[in-house]
This record gives structure tokens, sequence and C-alpha cells, in this order.
């Protein structure tokens, strides 16, 4: 998102257990302002509509940092699919905005760990990107970062007995 631009819209699905605790992040969104200072500051909010049920007693987003979080109890829901539009705002004038919808499945499982995969990032070039994606990206590098290390070590600690040995 820029100042000349405004992200594309996206939809997502998400699941929440019935039986999360008020707090539990079930995703979070990403966006990026190329804008320096104010202008590049973002905020995150939830979009109401009098057309559609209110989430604003059971789903609660961080306006800083973008992560929609349960702020109710969502084993008193009515329903078992609520569809959360959030939109992030720039502080530039006038404000730019990308908007993304999450829908959310209240589902009667057990509470457990948030999955991996469980984060949205909205990009100015309109890509939505997940967490696994940008992991398994990330982790041939690593890997190759690590065999690179493991082999100038034992080169380092070959070429120390060398010399060593040469001395004696």
């Amino acid at each position: 998102m820029s100042t000349n631009q405004t992200a594309g819209v996206y939809a997502c699905i998400r699941q929440v257990s019935r039986y999360a605790p008020a707090g539990y992040v079930i995703s979070r969104i990403f966006a990026h302002d190329a804008d320096f200072a104010n202008n590049g500051r973002l905020n995150f909010h939830i979009i109401t509509d009098d057309a559609r049920p209110s989430v604003d007693g059971l789903f609660d987003v961080d306006p800083d940092l973008g992560a929609i979080s349960v702020a109710g109890d969502l084993s008193l829901a009515d329903r078992d699919r609520y569809d959360v539009v959030l939109a992030v705002t720039d502080g530039g004038l006038p404000a730019q905005s990308a908007v993304v919808t999450l829908t959310i499945n209240v589902v009667s499982t057990t509470w457990s760990e948030p999955q991996s995969s469980s984060v949205l990032q909205v990009n100015s070039d309109d890509a939505v990107t997940t967490v696994a994606d940008v992991f398994l990206r990330h982790r041939l590098i690593l890997i190759v970062l690590a065999v690179v290390t493991v082999f100038l070590t034992v080169l380092l600690v070959l070429a120390i007995f060398y010399i060593k040995y040469r001395q004696v």
C-alpha cells in the first residue's frame, strides 16, 4: 500500500474453537506502506455494517499489529460462521486503505495452538502469503547457511591441526 495505490480485496477462511479463550489470536494481517513517518503509520480496524450481524463483541483487532483475536465468549456465539471485514488505513493525506475479509468458522473442537499458516500478508503487489509459504521459501536458505557454516568450521579446525602438526 502506498500513497498512490490501494491494495486489492482478499478473502481468507480460518477456524477457531468454540472453547478458545479471550485473547486467543486467530490470525494476523500484515500490510506495508512505502511512506515514512506518520504517512506510513498503519491502523487496522474492523468495518461494521448494519446489514451484517455485529462481530464487535466476539472478535477484536489490534489497531497497531493487525492481530485478530477472540474478544468474547465464543461458546455463546449464535452462529458458526462470521465474516469479519478488516481495513488497514495509512496516515497519509488523503488516506489510502486496503480491505480483507476474514471468514471465521467457529467449530466445536477442543482448543489448540494456532496453525502456522494462520497469517495473512497483504502486500502492495496484491499477493497473499502464509507463514508456511514464507518458511518454506527461507528454509532452503537456512539449510544452505547451516551447511556452509559447518563446512567452514571443519575446514578451520583442520587448518589449525595442520599448522600445529607442522610446528611439531
